[in-house]
């Protein structure tokens, strides 16, 4: 990975630890399953899903289950409507 840690891991990884409710181990296991979700974008991807959850009452985990799915299957597989997701 070539991400800066101060800039991009950091925040990524306190805010998926505080908004999810996930322990640091909680997290740290799921980023040993799938390192790929540290690739993911906070404001593009984490963040519009996260809300759209709370919105329509998902547990936030789903997020990080459906994080490397389009934005249509992540909907598909939520049940949440696709405008929900957009407008948020």
């Amino acid at each position: 990975l070539s991400y800066s840690v101060e800039d991009n891991m950091a925040p990524k990884l306190a805010y998926l630890e505080r908004e999810i409710g996930l322990s640091r181990a909680e997290l740290r296991d799921w980023v040993v399953r799938n390192p790929s979700i540290l690739g993911f974008s906070l404001a593009d991807r984490y963040r519009p899903r996260l809300e759209a959850c709370r919105a329509a009452g998902v547990d936030a985990r789903r997020v990080l289950s459906y994080v490397s799915q389009t934005d249509e299957t992540f909907c598909k597989r939520t049940g949440i409507a696709p405008d929900v997701l957009v407008s948020v």
